[in-house]
């Protein structure tokens, strides 16, 4: 094979001299391109740009000196750790994780130790050594650990929890440890103070049964079974002992239930039973019954789960996500968009750096049966889960230790500050191959000595609404680069913000004075409370908090965030407002009480002996705008099953799968009743299936003995339509699924007036494509109508323009007449026919892959490169495409679905994707590589060097190293004449679109909201599902088909969208959560004079809705 080879086939496939001219004029302008290239490969990725510290930050960093907090969090010493070679994959991954515990341990506690009203600081520290600050006023701090009592056994400590555990009225410290003796210690305050005012502590972990003799991890008290005091759960994870000699203690986690004051394990009883690989602990009420829930973040092997509360002292295990992070660090619960429902952050290990993140083992398998990812999730909470970390920007933070959910700028939206940074690269790939390597004894000290050490900013992600969030960290001044581990937020000096407090390793702690209430007017409330005697401070309480039409929902839940405790006390920001119109709170046990009209910038105290009111269910009511009915349409369950194939396994330099295309929906009445029947299409194994309508509304699959002769082929697409003029409606089927496209063809089956159907032998041109969609019209206006068949790729050479095919109906026998600028369109998905210019000629309106939105005018039948139109700046991914009078001003508009912006593919006109398509490395195989222009303006592999080289395996790589590839572009990585004869694509538009016809051939692109863009779009509808006289748009998406590593695109359930008068659509308040899974296909079907929904669904059963 010839470095032209990829042109040679584009030859073969279609003789073209407007082709032949492109190549010329290619290699006319290649001795320019080759000077740019040279020019450009001195210059190298630029990683994000370097901190540079803010003039005026709103978050003021004090220094040691000026408070006194001298906390250092330093690594025990490791000489005596030896991992010995040659080693096993298990004990070097079991080595790895007890150097990422060891680097990553440290949290901090926060609250009144003293009850003075100023809260104290407790750092828990790797090596053992905690130390406990005084809150002295005016910024000062003083350490008071050993008058305190709180030196502690100096075994390696990891979380740290504040919670009055013995219901006295003062605050006591639950501190987790791991190690070769983990015993987890339970300090508890004498209710005394000394002449100094420090608080004296007692350990008394082992008299009230709370030494969890296991890798602790962290802790949370709470009352779990509402009867008045608090319980409390450890999370444990497993860490075997480095020594194989030597056993260390181990378990799962633990629910330990408050007895008079004794602490009592039920975990077995209570349903705690498999959890052995937990980091982090989120207690809030998920489902709204009053009843607190919990959700358990889980490193590999194990998934993230959630407990729900039985309300008999049990609780369900349930995997209600539909993927977590994979490495899964820790995790917060709040209601992040104001809608009363409590959303989760999930902290992981991905890099937001584009030349770090090739460096770096990739994580996420989206192959298993509880599929995972190799980045942060954000699950909104609607109801059910929909995971959108990538579409609200916080997917990528590098190596993180869970987050904080709170209001930074007081504007009443909740926003998430994520620590970052681990001081050694465990999973640096240069490292793990020395690693691999190593054929002698190494101590874990020499082991850390061999990893990279980079630090990392922080982030903090101030909330954008719309469940959107954008990295403020350098200009608020909490940006600057450490090894920041657990992390607490307190109103330090009780000036109604919260201020922050972060432990790091390998450097003293770092307290951050929070400014906004000078940088801008202010206001908010803080709020105490005073719960029964069991629990004093209330632990538990959730209030809402009503100003004008925001709601606001908090839970007095303080031990959260990694390793760390929170002050115990509710910040509100009300953002302008000078009041609160109602303030509810909600106390565990079912009472509630209600303040109105509530002055801001106070603090207020919240008695719960003041609740009177009973509590019901606080879940949101919501009313679905569409209700299930496909019990009553369809007594035999119809189910699309997906064949095997899968074109990831044979062709792993996809993006995406294109193997699982179906099902699609055609319908018509075939048998002359006067009622719609529905055709399904069907897979390798399963023939399509024909479901007549009865005059009963419902709809019983037809015996059609032509369809089960062609099970054999992947149908794609479907399009019921009176070929022969016999006035009843045939059927054609095309075929694809990215398999052979020896066997992918159209075919043309024909109706005997009675819903009988034959396959047509010689009325349909025999054509070979991997096609994607159909679409009829009388284009040469002769009284019938032709065909256009959309082809979607080659099978095994991605990229490559596949041709596209238009069938002209002669007297009911369709001949290929397909003029050269409709055969070389590129990669389409879906097409529609649509008179643009008021010629009384259907035009041609195509969208593709690596394409723009395309227009082919019709010029009396004929179709030539001077008329068409492609909408500027609209290169993308797009899926689907309908037409409808969106505008409501007599001409056509478009809905355009495309990929959307929820996963790690990203495009903008500033930095488009590219696909290189070319056999780089000469071993007669296509190759496909998606690049990125990055800051530089240079375009870099989006994979690491063992991922390009599984693509391209005769590629001799000139850089030794992972750290070296990732710094080289595309132009740097293949050589000039590797690069010869390639094609290139582009895309710069992922946003699924409304195209407005402006009239006189002027169209306006405009995206939809950001709820569109949660998943790929493959299904929409139009209709005035509202009954407001204005067309709502209806989106389905979802694939699951993505490599490996790239996670998993499920977000979407249905999403319903209305228009204002100004064309501007909105998420309708009860369009969402109607389907799961992955939708192809949507009909509005007339069923007994009413519209149904039907929704096809890949490896699904077909629903139909009620609206």
């Amino acid at each position: 094979m010839t470095s032209d080879f990829l042109c040679l086939i584009e030859r073969r496939m279609v003789n073209s001299p407007f082709l032949t001219f492109l190549s010329r004029l290619r290699m006319k302008y290649w001795i320019f391109g080759c000077l740019l290239v040279f020019l450009v490969a001195c210059q190298r990725s630029e990683r994000k740009p370097a901190y540079v510290a803010p003039e005026n930050p709103v978050f003021v960093h004090l220094s040691t000196a000026a408070t006194g907090l001298d906390f250092r969090n330093q690594l025990p010493r490791l000489d005596s750790l030896y991992l010995d070679f040659p080693a096993d994959s298990a004990r070097q991954e079991n080595f790895l994780r007890l150097a990422e515990r060891l680097l990553g341990a440290g949290g901090v506690g926060a609250g009144d130790l003293n009850n003075d009203g100023l809260p104290d600081l407790f750092f828990t520290a790797s090596d053992g050594k905690n130390r406990l600050y005084l809150n002295r006023g005016g910024w000062r701090f003083e350490d008071v650990t050993e008058a305190a009592g709180l030196t502690g056994n100096g075994q390696w400590s990891a979380g740290v929890s504040l919670a009055d555990v013995n219901a006295d009225g003062w605050l006591d410290l639950y501190v987790c440890h791991f190690g070769a003796n983990a015993r987890n210690e339970l300090f508890i305050h004498s209710g005394t103070l000394s002449d100094q005012g420090v608080p004296i502590f007692t350990e008394q972990a082992q008299q009230l049964g709370l030494q969890n003799e296991r890798q602790a991890v962290q802790a949370v008290f709470f009352d779990y079974d509402l009867d008045g005091d608090l319980d409390c759960l450890v999370a444990n994870n497993f860490q075997a002992s480095p020594d194989s000699t030597k056993e260390w203690p181990n378990g799962p986690d633990r629910l330990y239930q408050n007895e008079k004051g004794v602490f009592i394990d039920v975990s077995e009883k209570a349903g705690f039973r498999s959890a052995r690989f937990s980091t982090g602990i989120a207690v809030a009420d998920f489902n709204g019954d009053q009843w607190p829930d919990v959700a358990l973040s889980r490193d590999f092997p194990e998934n993230d789960v959630s407990y729900i509360n039985q309300q008999k002292g049990s609780f369900a295990e349930t995997y209600p996500f539909a993927h977590t992070p994979e490495r899964s660090l820790g995790l917060a619960a709040a209601d992040l968009d104001n809608d009363a429902y409590t959303d989760l952050f999930t902290a992981s290990v991905l890099s937001d750096d584009a030349i770090r993140r090739r460096t770096q083992a990739r994580f996420g398998n989206n192959q298993r049966a509880l599929p995972t990812v190799g980045h942060n999730t954000l699950q909104r909470n609607e109801g059910q889960f929909s995971e959108r970390a990538w579409l609200s920007g916080v997917a990528a933070t590098d190596v993180s230790h869970s987050g904080l959910i709170l209001d930074l700028d007081t504007d009443g939206w909740k926003d998430l500050f994520v620590p970052n940074g681990l001081m050694r690269d465990t999973r640096n790939l240069d490292f793990l191959e020395k690693l691999s390597k190593a054929g002698s004894r190494l101590s874990l000290k020499t082991l850390l000595r061999m990893m990279p050490s980079v630090t990392q900013s922080s982030f903090a992600f101030l909330n954008q609404k719309d469940f959107a969030f954008e990295n403020q960290a350098i200009r608020l001044g909490l940006g600057e680069p450490s090894f920041s581990n657990g992390a607490a937020y307190a109103d330090v000096d009780n000036d109604g913000d919260l201020d922050l407090i972060i432990n790091q390793m390998g450097k003293p702690a770092s307290l951050y004075r929070n400014d906004f209430d000078e940088a801008q007017k202010i206001q908010s409330l803080k709020i105490k409370f005073k719960g029964p005697a069991g629990n004093p401070f209330g632990y538990g309480a959730e209030i809402r908090v009503f100003t004008g039409e925001l709601q606001q929902k908090f839970s007095l839940q303080p031990n959260q965030g990694y390793q760390s405790s929170q002050e115990p006390i509710l910040q509100v920001g009300l953002g302008s407002a000078q009041q609160a119109d109602s303030i509810v709170v909600y106390w565990p046990g079912f009472k509630m009480q209600v303040l109105r009209a509530v002055t801001a910038n106070q603090t207020l105290v919240m008695e719960a002996s003041e609740a009177r009111d009973k509590v019901g269910s606080t879940v949101p009511k919501t009313n679905r705008m569409l209700t299930d009915v496909t019990a009553e349409l369809f007594p035999k369950e119809i189910r699309h099953q997906e064949d095997s194939f899968d074109d990831l396994l044979s062709q792993p330099y996809l993006p995406r799968t294109l193997s699982k295309e179906g099902p699609k929906l055609a319908q018509g009445d075939v048998n002359g009743d006067g009622l719609i029947d529905v055709f399904l299409t069907g897979v390798q194994g399963q023939a399509g299936q024909l479901l007549l309508q009865t005059s009963k509304g419902t709809f019983l699959p037809s015996n059609q003995p032509a369809f089960l002769e062609n099970q054999y082929r992947e149908e794609v697409a479907a399009l019921f339509l009176d070929v022969e003029g016999d006035k009843d409606l045939d059927l054609v089927v095309a075929s694809g699924g990215n398999q052979s496209a020896d066997s992918s063809w159209v075919r043309l089956y024909l109706n005997d007036g009675k819903g009988n159907f034959t396959l047509a032998t010689n009325q349909m041109p025999t054509v070979s494509l991997n096609a994607s969609c159909l679409a009829a019209a009388d284009f040469d206006k002769d009284g019938d109508l032709d065909l256009f068949v959309g082809a979607r790729s080659v099978p095994g050479s991605y990229g490559v323009t596949p041709k596209s095919y238009l069938f002209r109906n002669e007297k009911g026998v369709f001949k290929e007449d397909t003029p050269e600028i409709l055969s070389r369109i590129g990669l389409v998905t879906d097409a529609t026919w649509q008179d643009l210019d008021s010629d009384g000629m259907p035009d041609l309106v195509v969208v593709g892959e690596w394409m723009p939105i395309t227009i082919f005018y019709n010029r009396r039948g004929k179709f030539t490169y001077s008329h068409n139109q492609t909408i500027p700046n609209s290169e993308g991914w797009w899926t689907a495409l309908q037409k409808a009078d969106l505008d409501g001003d007599g001409d056509m508009d478009f809905v355009v679905g495309n990929w959307g912006l929820n996963s790690e593919y990203k495009a903008s006109y500033e930095r488009p994707l590219y696909l290189q398509i070319n056999d780089f490395d000469r071993n007669n195989s296509i190759d496909a590589l998606l690049t990125l222009a990055e800051r530089d303006g240079e375009q870099y592999p989006l994979d690491t060097k063992d991922e390009w080289k599984q693509q391209l395996p005769g590629w001799n790589s000139p850089f030794p190293s992972n750290s070296a590839f990732a710094e080289k572009s595309f132009h740097q990585l293949i050589t000039n004449a590797q690069r010869r004869g390639t094609l290139e694509k582009k895309a710069v538009e992922f946003r699924s679109s409304v195209l407005i016809n402006e009239g006189r051939g002027n169209f306006t692109l405009r995206p939809l909201p950001s709820v569109a863009q949660q998943s790929p779009v493959f299904a929409i509808a139009i209709h005035d599902f509202t009954k407001d006289g204005k067309p709502d748009i209806l989106l389905g998406g979802n694939l699951w088909g993505m490599p490996p590593t790239r996670g998993r695109l499920d977000a979407s359930r249905g999403t319903l969208l209305v228009q204002d008068s100004s064309l501007i659509f909105k998420e309708h308040h009860a369009g969402k959560g109607f389907f799961n899974g992955q939708v192809r296909g949507f009909t509005l079907v007339s069923v007994q004079q009413k519209y149904r929904l039907f929704v096809g669904r890949n490896k699904g059963k077909l629903q139909a809705f009620a609206f």
